[in-house]
């Protein structure tokens, strides 16, 4: 009796302190989306702006987004063009490279849709994630998906939604392409930013090697002189619940490029950008680091009560 009741009262102790780690737990998960949060209304760097005397104002920074999708325009215009050329003088006999598809014309959003979201700062804007970059799904036209020809002697990493899911910094995988499968699929360069748009919905990553993906991962590339792709990374772990509304209620949630394009993204100057994701990186650092203390802790606490037993 004496032992039960010193066993009850040790775990008990036990019990109270885990309670108290998960509790700390589900707080920096608010913590994480508050700061988030206070980033992207242009909270954590208002005193930085007021120090800045060259921020181009709402109007100039929409030209400049103007501006920068009809150079990305013209210079993938420029590269097909070269592609077709080059396609007729080997007489055809290769696929036909696809020509880009028209710019959409930017519209401003109505009054209407401005009153349901946050005020900004005078000197930033809402407008369409597809005027921030190219936004493509992935490419793997091949079925069966399992067929053992996509796989043969396979030298071209294949990237899944689980894959982003577990990884920042995408460079582990289970499945390569072969040269069949390349063919029937698209090569996504380095640093390109990986969001899932199936089973784990908005999960993002950054690809840390060239590598191809499927349709259920969207790349994005943003045009440089306007968009931080982190920028946009750290939006989407904000903005993840409420993409994740879009999906239809069924077994495999997913949502398509269309929704993709047609989130609104709050954009400031690019110089801003660049002070956003360090503000937000120096509070998430030591955000990660209690996380990890927290987890190390509850192993511990695992540990002791088998010792407590032991005893």
């Amino acid at each position: 009796r004496a032992i039960v009741s010193k066993i009850e009262s040790l775990f008990s102790s036990l019990d109270i302190g885990i309670a108290d780690l998960k509790k700390a737990q589900a707080q920096l998960k608010i913590y994480r989306q508050a700061v988030l949060k206070k980033a992207f209304e242009g909270n954590l760097t208002k005193e930085w702006r007021e120090h800045q005397t060259d921020l181009p104002n709402a109007e100039e920074l929409l030209e400049q987004i103007k501006e920068e999708r009809q150079k990305y325009y013209e210079k993938q215009i420029e590269e097909w063009e070269n592609k077709f050329k080059a396609w007729e003088e080997i007489g055809k006999e290769s696929k036909k490279p696809g020509k880009p598809k028209k710019l959409i014309d930017i519209s401003n959003l109505t009054q209407e849709e401005l009153d349901k979201l946050d005020s900004l700062p005078s000197e930033w804007l809402y407008s369409y994630l597809a005027f921030a970059g190219e936004l493509a799904r992935g490419k793997s036209k091949h079925r069966p998906r399992n067929d053992l020809k996509l796989f043969e002697n396979g030298k071209y990493p294949f990237i899944q939604t689980g894959d982003v899911k577990a990884q920042k910094i995408i460079t582990s995988f289970n499945k390569k392409y072969s040269d069949f499968g390349l063919e029937q699929s698209k090569l996504w360069k380095k640093g390109t930013l990986c969001i899932t748009i199936a089973a784990n919905i908005a999960e993002t990553g950054f690809l840390g090697i060239d590598a191809c993906f499927p349709d259920s991962i969207v790349g994005f590339t943003p045009f440089n002189k306007i968009i931080d792709n982190h920028f946009i990374d750290y939006f989407f772990q904000l903005a993840k619940n409420r993409i994740s509304a879009y999906a239809p209620a069924t077994a495999q949630k997913n949502i398509n490029l269309t929704i993709l394009e047609n989130l609104v993204v709050p954009f400031c100057s690019i110089k801003e950008q660049y002070q956003i994701v360090k503000e937000i990186e120096s509070r998430l650092s030591v955000c990660d680091k209690v996380e990890k203390d927290i987890e190390d802790s509850l192993v511990k606490a695992t540990a002791l009560r088998q010792s407590i037993l032991k005893k």
